[in-house]
């Protein structure tokens, strides 16, 4: 599907970019049979500042357009939620925006040209950015996958002085300088800190701590691993980790290397109250989406191949080992893990700070 609510963040006119970018959304527009919303045109600059402001103009519109087109990826790293951003997303359909630029190398697709038929009818957007989200509530699960969520505790200090823009001019020279000083040079090449997208937040953390405070990375490489472990913890309390556990109990009923989907239902269910048992539809796509291949028995029932080396696999992913270890989370972490990525493309003259 289209959308037809597209807003559009440009730069001044000065900046040469600028009018050839928006001549091309507006041309874009017009092509489409769509028409521009002035309320989502909006102007910033090639800074983090500007991105801020243009989130908050945005926001005081009321409502979100269902796209939007940005004109650099600096005033697209950073965004501030304080006016339930995540609802608003969902009420227009554009979770997948906001998700998504937590992805590095993501696109976002979308069927803008439906005349010219399959495969030809799509237009791919570049959407990764990082996100700084403030809110007092509680963010929506899935978004919560794809951050690093900062409880910051109670508190009852009083704060005399307010924030205003001018008691930040001090550490807006630190970092000026602070890239000054780095531009043109890339951060240093490092194994993810952990695995998995925990692994794809962290490492840029990590290479800003190594550049500015080489001192603190152990400090850091301590909350890595306290991450890993309430992950684990999280994932053990999961429908997938539930079905592991049941498996591992259905072993003496593994037949010709076949388990059936009834009999792992079946037992699944036990001891549940009908308001929690699960259909065998349900078991069955869980199944699937874990990786176990599909077999019919020979009665015709719906069953898993029996493969106990991706069980174990699966099991210790989700923090289920059949032998408990206590997992070091020492002041003095001994090493990184052993991860593959080392891909390194941050340059730190392309980067926001």
């Amino acid at each position: 599907r289209g959308y037809r609510q597209i807003g559009f963040v440009g730069v001044p006119d000065f900046h040469p970019p600028g009018p050839r970018r928006f001549r091309g959304f507006s041309r874009a527009l017009h092509d489409s049979g769509l028409t521009l919303d002035s309320r989502f045109v909006l102007e910033g600059d090639f800074t983090l500042e500007g991105g801020k402001s243009v989130a908050h103009a945005l926001i005081q519109t009321g409502e979100l357009p269902s796209a939007l087109v940005v004109a650099n990826d600096l005033m697209a790293s950073l965004f501030f939620d304080v006016k339930d951003i995540w609802e608003k997303a969902e009420k227009n359909g554009s979770e997948d925006i906001l998700l998504h630029r937590f992805e590095k190398g993501a696109k976002v697709p979308r069927v803008l040209f439906p005349d010219k038929g399959a495969h030809r009818d799509i237009v791919y957007y570049s959407i990764f950015g990082p996100t700084i989200i403030g809110t007092n509530e509680g963010i929506h699960r899935i978004l919560e996958t794809r951050a690093i969520p900062i409880n910051m505790p109670e508190t009852t200090k009083r704060f005399e002085e307010d924030v205003t823009p001018l008691r930040a001019l001090p550490l807006k020279e630190k970092m000026v300088v602070f890239r000054a000083r780095h531009y043109g040079k890339g951060l240093e090449c490092i194994l993810k800190p952990a695995s998995g997208r925990l692994g794809d937040i962290l490492k840029p953390i990590q290479q800003i701590i190594r550049l500015v405070r080489p001192g603190r990375e152990a400090y850091f490489l301590k909350l890595v691993k306290r991450l890993e472990s309430e992950k684990l913890i999280e994932k053990a309390d999961t429908i997938e980790a539930q079905i592991l556990t049941v498996l591992s109990g259905l072993r003496g009923s593994v037949d010709k290397g076949m388990l059936s989907v009834k009999d792992i239902t079946d037992s699944f269910n036990e001891d549940k109250s009908d308001k929690y048992k699960v259909t065998y539809q349900r078991i069955g796509r869980r199944l699937s989406a874990m990786g176990f291949g599909k077999v019919r028995t020979s009665s015709g029932a719906s069953a898993i191949v029996w493969d106990e080396e991706k069980i174990e696999r699966i099991k210790d992913s989700y923090g289920l080992r059949e032998t408990s270890e206590t997992p070091d989370i020492s002041d003095t972490p001994d090493g990184e893990p052993d991860v593959t990525d080392v891909s390194c493309d941050t340059d730190l003259s392309r980067r926001p700070f």
